[in-house]
């Protein structure tokens, strides 16, 4: 018969196989996680720099393609002999330039394509959305007009310290040299990462005679290539983040502590959560320090989100446990009694007269009946007085 060790045995094997069964899906789906988000962190890498080329092309068309306003080329055509004419050309710049904001502001066609993205919506982005910076500078460097600053304008050819905006900005020399051209660049105005493009304002001759100048928050470019890439994004200047997608201030200290021993690609622990990084270098805007990017996402969020495969393996565990203890009781129910009776009829067979199945077999149901009727059969074939056996209702 069955017995308590075995069946302890039993039942600790079946128990142990399933937490190694459990143990060993979790890790193969934590593996194939994992394979998933270095796949996805690879292809952002490498889809970034590719973005950010095409997304300063695109700032560079947009002032290339606002520096050849008409009424822009006609104001810079000629230089104000006094003060006054200073005076009527920035307030003609100043309207322009506020024209062209409302425009880049309002365009609807821009707002469809930057919210149904496509190979285009790069370009067709910076038609929408309140620039930051907008300006025009003349051939010397001095402002014109500054939509942000009214104030900032000069009624002479030298300027003032705070209209020198060639002193301020020495990119700005790029588009009012004698080959100029449109160029873009990362500028630092009151504290805050601009990416910029400068395009020239050219005479008929073809030579510099100022420059248009148009800026955005660099937070909000990294925005658009997280949602672009679907990964969390930050931009570097010199190894320091400068904007991120989506962290805070603190969480950027730390990114930018926990990258001076940082290589290419590993994990880092940012505000108690688990991230794999990926990091690379940018090229194409001009800065005063090296550019680059950090590509990451959580890994703790990521494992969160796997399926929790531990209720159904319990379920299949206590279903193979029921099954193994249906068996035990099956088999001590029914299997057990038959092979006391087998036994009984051999001892019969080998000459004992004084067997009584009965009283060997255990007390169960149909085996106590079947002992029963053995035993009046063999007092009657032997010739041994009959036993007598109460009823089940006198039992009761």
């Amino acid at each position: 018969m069955f017995r308590a060790p075995v069946i302890a045995v039993i039942i600790t094997s079946i128990l142990g196989v399933g937490a190694w069964g459990a143990a060993q899906h979790s890790q193969a789906l934590e593996e194939r996680e994992a394979s998933s988000v270095r796949r996805e962190l690879s292809l952002a890498s490498r889809a970034l720099p590719a973005l950010h080329r095409l997304t300063l092309e695109a700032l560079k068309a947009r002032a290339s393609s606002l520096a050849a306003h008409p009424t822009l080329l006609s104001v810079f055509q000629a230089t104000p002999k006094s003060a006054e004419a200073y005076v009527l050309r920035h307030e003609r710049v100043e309207e322009v330039l506020q024209s062209i904001r409302d425009e880049l502001t309002a365009s609807p066609t821009g707002a469809q394509q930057l919210a149904s993205p496509s190979a285009e919506a790069p370009l067709e982005a910076w038609r929408v959305g309140r620039p930051t910076l907008l300006f025009a500078v003349d051939a010397g460097g001095v402002c014109v007009a500054h939509i942000t600053n009214p104030r900032c304008y000069a009624d002479n050819a030298e300027g003032t310290e705070f209209t020198r905006m060639v002193e301020r900005f020495p990119a700005l020399k790029g588009s009012l040299s004698s080959n100029a051209q449109s160029l873009s660049a990362l500028w630092e105005v009151e504290g805050k990462p601009l990416l910029v493009a400068t395009s020239p304002i050219k005479s008929l001759r073809g030579e510099p005679t100022g420059a248009l100048v148009i800026g955005y928050p660099l937070n909000e470019i990294v925005a658009q290539y997280a949602r672009r890439l679907g990964v969390q994004v930050a931009l570097t200047r010199g190894g320091i983040v400068s904007d991120s997608s989506s962290f805070d201030m603190n969480v950027e200290q730390t990114l930018s502590r926990s990258l001076k021993n940082f290589k290419t690609e590993g994990e880092l622990t940012l505000d108690g959560v688990e991230h794999k990084v990926v990091r690379g270098s940018l090229s194409g805007a001009q800065s005063a320090e090296p550019l680059g990017f950090v590509v990451t996402l959580s890994w703790s969020e990521r494992l969160a989100q796997l399926p929790n495969t531990l209720p159904l393996l319990m379920m299949s565990l206590l279903a193979t446990l029921l099954s193994v203890l249906t068996f035990v009781w099956r088999h001590t129910r029914f299997v057990e009694p038959f092979k006391e009776i087998d036994l009984g009829l051999i001892e019969v067979q080998n000459g004992n007269r004084d067997y009584w199945f009965s009283y060997t077999i255990s007390d169960n149901g149909v085996s106590k009946t079947i002992a029963q009727n053995l035993d009046i059969l063999l007092s009657r074939l032997l010739g041994r007085p009959e036993p007598e056996f109460e009823s089940d209702e006198e039992q009761r």
